[in-house]
């Protein structure tokens, strides 16, 4: 899309077949520009005024570099190409589960929004979303205190060693579950499930 009789065929394209929006996967296809540097981000100039031009939306696919990163940063290349686009939706993997991606959103805009866990069902490939990741989180280690309990593990020391969570942590979460009366603690230091 560099050139200018890529620009127009695609152009004459979006406006013939009346399209609403463009998927464009991945940026590194459309341009011949090293990703490390600013010029990087003229193919995305480029659909910028394509987008002005036809009113319609795209949506572009970019990677990750491997060495990660937040906030923009861990996008493949320059920041320029970052930078030059209205807004910003990061998939990544969610620890501990295949099926969950976190994502989070950064544009110009709308602020920067609270990463969220959403769950792919693979069975038909369709997503739900499971909260917050921090929701996410703090439900799998209470997930792993009900386990422990579940398993016969009822004194402190034998669920800090079945979950391997920190002792704070631990003590957090058993303390969540008690609020939610799922679980008691009996006068002799006992954790049981209500």
């Amino acid at each position: 899309i560099i050139d200018s009789a890529s620009q127009e065929s695609l152009k004459s394209f979006i406006l013939d077949k009346n399209i609403d929006v463009l998927v464009l996967d991945p940026l590194v296809r459309l341009h011949d520009r090293k990703e490390d540097s600013p010029e990087a981000a003229i193919p995305i100039y480029l659909l910028v005024e394509l987008v002005r031009e036809t009113k319609t939306a795209v949506l572009l696919v970019h990677h990750d570099r491997k060495s990660g990163g937040e906030y923009g940063s861990q996008i493949r290349g320059s920041s320029a190409i970052f930078g030059a686009v209205d807004l910003s939706i990061s998939l990544k993997r969610f620890t501990g589960n295949g099926h969950l991606v976190e994502v989070q959103t950064i544009g110009r805009i709308c602020s920067q929004t609270e990463p969220i866990v959403i769950e792919l069902h693979p069975q038909d490939l369709l997503w739900s979303p499971k909260g917050t990741t921090q929701d996410v989180k703090f439900g799998a280690e209470e997930q792993l205190i009900v386990d422990a309990l579940k398993a016969g593990m009822s004194k402190i020391n034998e669920i800090l060693s079945f979950t391997e969570l920190p002792k704070t942590t631990c003590y957090r979460r058993l303390k969540s579950l008690e609020n939610k009366n799922l679980i008691r603690n009996t006068k002799n230091g006992i954790w049981e499930l209500i």
